[in-house]
């Protein structure tokens, strides 16, 4: 970092001592201000009684039509990300306004607007299609898996968009703010060169050039502070219900799947007792995973049907499915939300043993606790059917039968359905083993 700031100071001062050469090789301040001259006018422009009120007028307008643009690229790059039609619908407008120059927008706008309105227009104008632009390609390259999980949760609203959307769009969002502000404060003071609003820095700019008052020139840099944002989870009074919804038998009738043209499953027909746990074993390749998505919703079969599956399905994916910055704790009561207080979301955690790392984000945890968050989560969410995706993986033998109990114990009354490739897995839950022979194979 030093050695950067090093550098950076090194790049600026060779910058000022080349812009002083090439001010005295011409020789004229009236038409290349030195460094020197220009410093010497920034310590004694600012006492001058306009000064303020003029950088004031110029920025609460440029800046306001930033916030505009923000508001909106944001706000309609979140329906166009979730819908095509809305975002084709957009394209004519979008494309329009990045190739017509600004030029001919400042023009219609010495005829449309007030002079003042003007100068927010031409800032929203630049600033908006590079905000949209930036958070619709966010938005449309969010990890599916995250958007699967949020939704097989049924995490939705402002839940979604706080965990989910905002960390994945965030750098996406930051660097469009990054360009888009310098772009609206260039476009912004141009429109005010051009238009001669009264009272603004663009009309200080033409009556310098009209005068030749080159040493008045100065430029206004802006710098914004971006402080990251800590997310804090509400409290609430009410425990989880274990178990949640009353549980029914599960029945799969003649499910098939095909990937391809490539048959993954065939003619499956099985029955899980509500309340019972259930584990699947077989080869790689026989479906298992496959089998355990169709019964979540999240994969349709080609032939077949079910009943009695709950609308509640906690799943503990084969990925662990995070929210890597925030703590183990939000990642729980994203999918629990109001109806889990952060203190028995901290006893389920201290359970597996996890207690003592609650105000690290999770992306600082190891793969094996990564895991047990991930279950912690799923066991929280008041679901009638807990669906366990090769769940122990990443787990030394000691966690292994410490996280086996733990689902065990706050399983009860639930309907558990596990892959795994340990049959003992199954003695431990407490259930029946059945086996997928894998088709072909």
């Amino acid at each position: 970092m030093n050695n950067q700031l090093l550098k950076k100071t090194g790049a600026v001062l060779l910058a000022l001592a080349l812009w002083q050469a090439v001010s005295m090789i011409v020789g004229m301040e009236m038409l290349l201000a030195s460094p020197l001259k220009v410093l010497e006018r920034l310590s004694t422009i600012w006492r001058e009684k306009d000064f303020l009120s003029t950088v004031l007028f110029s920025m609460g307008r440029i800046f306001g039509g930033f916030l505009l643009a923000f508001l909106a690229g944001i706000g309609l790059a979140l329906p166009a990300g979730r819908f095509r039609t809305v975002e084709i619908l957009l394209w004519p407008y979008v494309v329009t306004i990045k190739s017509v120059p600004i030029a001919s927008f400042i023009i219609l706008c010495l005829i449309w607007f007030s002079y003042t309105q003007m100068t927010v227009f031409i800032a929203f104008l630049i600033a908006f299609p590079v905000i949209y632009s930036n958070v619709l390609h966010g938005l449309q390259s969010m990890d599916p898996q995250m958007l699967e999980m949020a939704r097989l949760y049924k995490v939705r609203g402002i839940r979604k968009l706080f965990y989910i959307q905002l960390p994945g769009v965030m750098p996406f969002l930051t660097s469009a703010c990054s360009v888009a502000i310098g772009m609206a404060w260039k476009a912004g003071v141009a429109a005010e060169v051009i238009g001669v609003i009264n009272g603004s820095i663009g009309q200080k700019l033409y009556d310098a050039k009209i005068y030749f008052q080159n040493a008045e020139l100065d430029t206004d840099h802006y710098s914004a502070e971006r402080h990251g944002r800590e997310a804090v989870c509400a409290a609430a009074a009410a425990s989880v219900q274990e178990g949640g919804e009353p549980v029914k038998d599960i029945v799969l009738s003649g499910i098939c799947k095909a990937f391809d043209g490539r048959q993954v499953l065939k003619d499956v027909s099985l029955r899980f007792p509500a309340g019972s746990a259930t584990c699947i074993l077989g080869p790689s390749g026989c479906g298992k995973t496959t089998l355990l998505r169709i019964i979540a919703g999240l994969e349709s079969p080609d032939t077949g049907s079910m009943e009695g599956v709950p609308d509640q399905i906690s799943f503990v994916f084969q990925e662990d499915r995070l929210c890597e910055a925030f703590t183990a704790v939000s990642n729980v009561r994203l999918v629990s939300g109001k109806e889990l207080s952060r203190e028995t979301v901290i006893d389920h955690l201290s359970e597996i043993g996890l207690g003592e790392d609650l105000d690290k984000p999770v992306r600082d945890f190891s793969g094996g606790m990564k895991r047990r968050v991930a279950i912690v989560r799923a066991v929280c969410h008041p679901a009638g059917l807990l669906l366990l995706d090769e769940p122990f993986k990443g787990l030394d033998e000691k966690l292994h039968g410490e996280v086996i109990e733990y689902i065990r114990e706050h399983s009860r009354e639930r309907t558990v359905i596990c892959v795994t490739h340990e049959p003992e897995d199954a003695e431990k839950l407490g259930g029946r083993i059945i086996e997928l022979e894998k088709i072909g194979g």
